[in-house]
């Protein structure tokens, strides 16, 4: 793996560790490597947002269930 290139991906289930939206759980949308940040999804009142982190405030987490628990929000335009 070259040093420049993220250990994340989209698609990938984190929970975030710090900032306002600490200890939430979304699903990654976006990576961007030059910045070190990523665009995850996360469920605030039942309705899927983006927000923008750094990637050291994330960890990955894999769920017991076979899917995310809130795909329904993720299809909605």
């Amino acid at each position: 793996m070259l040093a420049s290139e993220s250990s994340f991906h989209p698609g990938e289930t984190v929970r975030i560790k710090a900032g306002a939206f600490s200890a939430f759980i979304g699903r990654i949308e976006r990576v961007d490597d030059e910045n070190l940040t990523l665009e995850v999804r996360v469920t605030i009142f039942g309705r899927a947002h983006p927000v923008n982190i750094k990637q050291q405030d994330a960890e990955k987490i894999k769920l017991t269930n076979s899917s995310y628990p809130f795909d329904n929000n993720f299809n909605r335009n």
